[in-house]
Parts: C-alpha cells; structure tokens; sequence
C-alpha cells in the first residue's frame, strides 16, 4: 500500500509534505490560531509518525504546533480541534475522508466566532 499520492519524481512526496506543513502554518497564522487547536490528518499512521519524527527532530526537539495524526485513527479528531485539514487522503482512505467528514458536520461548533472546518486537498 502506498501513502499519499503518486509522484512521478523522486523527492516529490516529501517536497509534498514539507508543502502541507507551510500551507498549515500559514494558514493559522492568516486565521489567527493557536496552532495546538489544529489537527493535520496524513493519509496513514506512518506517514504521520515519520513526519512527527523529522519535524521535531528539525526544531531541535520542539517540532511543530500543530497536531499530527493519522486519517486511519480510531479517532481522529477531537473535540478540542477547531480546524482539521486532511492532507492528500490517497484512494484507500477515501472512505474514511467522506466518514469523517459526516461526523465532523454533525458535531460542528462555534469557538470563538469559528466554525470547526474540514479542508480536503484533492491529487
């Protein structure tokens, strides 16, 4: 099984990656956000304790503000999250993607003037 999408390149998933964590930072930063209050979904366990792994490692053990977890968690969100983003779901999570999404959209609330969000990035 292949995580994320498929690149023709090499080198191109991870540029991918480091692609997903500007656009997050960037975005919280745009919408005024605690980043801890947002949740990043990668596409399997993996993917995200690899990123998890690199990214902490990168900020000399701080890593990064946001949460990172799995889109194939027993539970992926929480209801803490105020923003989640599933970052490139790849075929055998889309399923899970149209589950979570139901679920998150029935239990939406308003945190401070914000809705709960969820942002799916299409390959």
């Amino acid at each position: 099984m292949h995580a994320g999408p498929i690149f023709p390149n090499r080198g191109d998933q991870e540029r991918f990656w480091k692609m997903t964590r500007r656009f997050v930072e960037n975005l919280g930063s745009a919408l005024g956000m605690d980043p801890s209050k947002i949740n990043v979904l990668y596409p399997d366990a993996g993917v995200a304790a690899m990123l998890s792994y690199q990214w902490k490692k990168e900020e000399e053990g701080g890593g990064v503000g946001f949460k990172i977890n799995s889109l194939m968690d027993r539970l992926p969100v929480s209801k803490d999250d105020e923003l989640v983003i599933v970052a490139c779901p790849d075929p055998f999570g889309a399923e899970e993607c149209i589950r979570l999404v139901r679920s998150v959209g029935e239990q939406v609330r308003v945190v401070e003037g914000r809705g709960a969000a969820v942002l799916v990035g299409e390959q």
